[in-house]
């Protein structure tokens, strides 16, 4: 029997994915995907704090956030930049071709 890739990956516990998206204004966003929300908000934290070069890492989720589904928020500039964490459903990605 075929298995859908749907399928195999809810048997293996994965259906959704974590997107960490960087914001920097010298250059263009950068999106990353990573498998729980531990390691992207790790790997998030890492990064904002290497390129906080002026002490001025701001880690507040507002409200309007939290409700965007926003799970992490680090901003290193006062111009803005920032990473931020969401959750995705794989859905679209998995789904079989008609």
């Amino acid at each position: 029997m075929k298995t859908s890739r749907r399928e195999f990956l809810k048997t293996v516990g994965v259906e959704k994915i974590y997107i960490a998206i960087w914001e920097d204004r010298h250059t263009d966003t950068e999106v990353y995907a990573f498998s729980t929300p531990d390691k992207a908000i790790e790997w998030a934290k890492a990064m904002v704090r290497e390129h906080d070069r002026h002490n001025e890492l701001d880690e507040a989720l507002t409200q309007p956030m939290i409700r965007g589904g926003w799970l992490y928020y680090g901003r290193y500039s006062c111009e803005g930049d920032h990473i931020h964490i969401v959750e995705a459903e794989i859905d679209g990605f998995c789904k079989e071709s008609e």
